[in-house]
């Protein structure tokens, strides 16, 4: 369910992420930028799935979620 742009509320939710974690979402972040096939430990994606960065579609396939595409430019940001 798309929510209209002018009814969205920004707020900001603090949680902890292993480094392992933080750099498997990256990875997968940047396969699934440029195309190529994810080559993230099934166990991880799990990992990310379970604490809302990725969704699970089926099979093997994952999609990035809001939360996981916020967390992406965060570490990009603190990788400055």
């Amino acid at each position: 369910m798309e929510i209209p742009e002018e009814s969205k509320v920004e707020i900001s939710v603090r949680f902890s992420m292993s480094e392992d974690q933080c750099n498997a979402l990256l990875r997968f972040n940047a396969t699934c930028e440029d195309g190529q096939e994810y080559d993230v430990r099934r166990s991880m994606m799990k990992s990310l799935t379970y604490v809302g960065m990725v969704r699970w579609c089926g099979g093997s396939r994952f999609e990035i979620t809001d939360a996981g595409i916020a967390a992406v430019e965060d570490l990009q940001e603190r990788a400055k």
